[in-house]
C-alpha cells in the first residue's frame, strides 16, 4: 500500500467536527412545550435496542420533529417560522434524521428568499447535511451557502465534504473541494483566499506517499509496510495526554 488516502485533511477534518462540539441553534420559541433534554443522554443509534429513558427520550424527539413539521407546513408565512425550522433542524440532528428538515428548507428558501435568518438557516442546514455523508445533499445544502460571511465555518464545513470524499477513496473528488468553495466568493475577498490556501495545504496530503514504517509488534516481530502494499492498513494514533 504505497497511498494513504485518509492523511491530514481527514484527520485534521474529523477534528474539527469533534471539537466544533454542539452545533448552535440558539433559538427555543417553545412550540411544543417540555423538550427531553437530549444533550444529556443523545436517542439511540439505528438498530440500537431502545430502553427505559432512551425510548421514552427517542419517541418524544420523533414526535417532536413531527409536530414540528406539522406546524411549519400550516404556518409557511408565520412570524416565528424562522424559530420553528432552527428547532427542526436540532431535533432532526439529535435523532439522525437528516431528511426531516429538507421540505421545510425548501419551501422556506422559496417564501422568505430575503429573510434576514435565511443565511444562518442556510448554515444550520449545512451543518445537519454533512452528517448523513450524502455527498449530493452536502454539496447541494453548501452550495447555498455562497457569499456566507462565516467563512471560517463555511471552510470547515466543505473540509468535512472533503472527509466523505477521502473515506470512500475518492482522492480527485477530496482535493477538488477547495475549487467548489472558491466559486463561493469574489476573487477579491482575501479572507476567502487565506481559506482556500490553508485548505489547499491540508489536502495536498490527501492520498500523498506516507513513506515506509519499521517497527516491532508486542510479541517481538519486526514489521515493515513496504511487506503491505496492496492492503488494507489502517493506522491508530494516540496520545497520553
Amino acid at each position: 500500500m504505497n497511498k494513504v488516502a485518509i492523511s491530514v485533511a481527514v484527520l485534521g477534518g474529523l477534528w474539527a467536527l469533534g471539537a466544533a462540539g454542539e452545533s448552535a441553534f440558539p433559538y427555543d420559541n417553545g412550540i411544543v412545550a417540555q423538550k427531553a433534554d437530549a444533550k444529556k443522554s443523545p436517542p439511540p443509534k439505528e438498530g440500537e435496542k431502545k430502553s427505559g429513558f432512551k425510548a421514552l427520550q427517542a419517541q418524544h424527539l420523533e414526535k417532536y420533529v413531527k409536530e414540528l413539521q406539522t406546524y411549519i407546513n400550516a404556518n409557511a408565512k408565520a412570524d416565528d417560522i424562522d424559530q420553528a425550522i432552527f428547532e427542526l433542524i436540532e431535533a432532526a440532528a439529535k435523532i439522525e434524521s437528516y431528511s426531516a428538515a429538507d421540505g421545510a428548507i425548501a419551501a422556506f428558501r422559496k417564501n422568505h428568499a430575503s429573510h434576514e435568518k435565511l443565511d444562518d438557516i442556510n448554515l444550520a442546514y449545512a451543518r445537519l447535511a454533512v452528517k448523513s455523508n450524502d455527498i449530493k445533499k452536502i454539496e447541494a445544502a453548501l452550495e447555498a451557502l455562497s457569499g456566507h460571511k462565516d467563512i471560517h465555518e463555511v471552510t470547515r464545513l466543505y473540509l468535512m465534504l472533503a472527509v466523505v470524499h477521502a473515506v470512500n477513496m475518492d482522492i480527485v473528488s477530496a482535493k477538488a473541494v477547495q475549487d467548489s468553495i472558491a466559486k463561493l466568493y469574489p476573487a477579491g475577498n482575501i479572507q476567502a483566499a487565506q481559506a482556500v490556501a490553508n485548505m489547499k495545504r491540508q489536502l495536498d496530503e490527501v492520498g500523498a506517499f506516507y513513506g515506509d514504517i519499521s517497527a516491532t509488534d508486542i510479541d517481538g516481530k519486526a514489521i515493515d509496510t513496504k511487506d503491505l502494499r496492496g492492503k488494507v492498513v489502517l493506522f491508530k494514533y494516540w496520545a497520553t495526554w
